[in-house]
Parts: C-alpha cells; structure tokens; sequence
C-alpha cells in the first residue's frame, strides 16, 4: 500500500504510454558507474484500475479500496527498475510529478537530470524530479509471473 488518497487514473495511463518501448532506464535504477550492463530496455507497461473490490485477495483491510494492477514486460529488469517504475506512476497520480516532467527525463540520454543512484545532490532545474518524490514502490504485491527465453535452456 503506497497511499490511501484518491489516484487520477488518467495521468497515471499517461504515464504509463510515457514510459512504454525502448528508454535508457540507469536513471531509476541502481546501475554502477562504471558496470558494463546496456541501461537501454525495451519495456512494455499496462495499468488496469480495480475498483471497490469487496474481498481483498490480499488483505482484508483493502476490501473495498480501488487497487491498480501494473503489468510489465521488459527484455532484460534492471535492479529495482519496476518498483521504482511503480513508485513513479504512484508519484503521477497524486499529482506529484507531472508526466512532461517524466517525458523530459525519458528522452534526457545522459541522465543528469534525474539521477537516483542515492546522490543526495538533486537538480533544481524545472525539468528535474526530485528524489524524495521517486520512491521505490514496497515489494510486497509484486511478483514474477513468467518468464521467456529465445534460446533453448
């Protein structure tokens, strides 16, 4: 449970049409200077809004709470790559971020803009998003439903 205040679902679908196909991604996640692991992921996000559930799967305090389910696909994960993209998508709908923002930091390839990589020096330029508005998404409620491979193992 990241809130309990009401999420504008529009902006967080935005967001998330944002944040689909092929991105430099070292920016939310915690890719070493240095490490030779390619930043740039092909990712495929969709959000689906579940509302008034009467019996939570979950946990019986979120029955009756509008829940979101936010699939992704992507060819390689970075380290906490989807739960920081969950955090911002959240960070979207409270209104925190606003998704030009997002577009900026997407299309900004030498990832000065938005660095994560717990640097406590944030850019107060316009276009930047401040860490604290950033955060990792908890891991419960995220699970790995398949995997693929294209080569035999």
């Amino acid at each position: 449970q990241m809130t309990n205040q009401q999420l504008d679902f529009d902006a967080m679908s935005h967001a998330v049409r944002i944040m689909n196909g092929k991105h430099n991604f070292e920016w939310i996640s915690l890719v070493e200077k240095g490490e030779q692991r390619d930043p740039f992921r092909d990712l495929k996000l969709s959000i689906v809004k579940m509302e008034d559930h009467k019996q939570s799967l979950f946990d019986p305090c979120f029955a009756n709470t509008t829940m979101y389910k936010i699939t992704g696909t992507c060819d390689f994960f970075l380290y906490k790559m989807m739960r920081r993209i969950v955090g911002i998508i959240v960070a979207v709908g409270k209104g925190e971020v606003k998704w030009p923002t997002l577009e900026s930091c997407l299309e900004t390839q030498d990832n000065e803009c938005c660095r994560m990589n717990g640097s406590d020096d944030v850019s107060s330029a316009a276009d930047s998003i401040p860490s604290a508005l950033l955060q990792t998404a908890p891991p419960h409620g995220l699970c790995l439903e398949h995997v693929e491979y294209e080569i035999p193992i």
